[in-house]
């Protein structure tokens, strides 16, 4: 599967992005920025963290958590459940053993952004809460030891 990145010379996807990286910033507090180019939208981990599982654990995660968490699909076979940072690097290597991984403080963690259609919102943030990476932590091995 090839995914094809907006050209620049795309005036009204070139406006859509930056529209979208303004939602991002003014409605849920994010502090993003235009990556490769301009055409991905990115936030650095840190003050908001992620939790990457196979589609799998995290139908069974959504499932279990009582309210909106931001989650977004890559290729629809990854979820990527949005969390407050920061992370604790414990938590992160519990998970590890169920297939889930954390991004590193520091890494870029690409949002979905208009042209790009692999990364799509499954259930977008509602306002500026997010769940605590420690939930989402907990809810990672409690839905891996319900499958066992």
């Amino acid at each position: 599967m090839t995914t094809s990145i907006p050209t620049r010379g795309d005036a009204d996807l070139d406006r859509e992005i930056g529209d979208r990286c303004r939602v991002y910033q003014e409605a849920y507090g994010f502090h993003t920025s235009r990556y490769l180019g301009p055409e991905v939208i990115g936030v650095i981990a840190g003050q908001v963290s992620a939790v990457i599982v196979p589609r799998q654990l995290g139908v069974q995660m959504r499932e279990m958590l009582a309210w909106s968490v931001p989650i977004f699909s890559v290729d629809r076979d990854i979820w990527v459940f949005l969390t407050a940072g920061p992370t604790d690097h414990a938590d992160s290597l519990e998970m590890f053993r169920y297939g889930a991984l954390v991004p590193s403080r520091g890494a870029l963690i690409a949002l979905p952004t208009p042209g790009i259609s692999r990364r799509c919102w499954m259930q977008p943030p509602v306002g500026r809460c997010m769940p605590t990476f420690t939930l989402v932590a907990d809810t990672v091995i409690v839905a891996a030891g319900s499958r066992t």
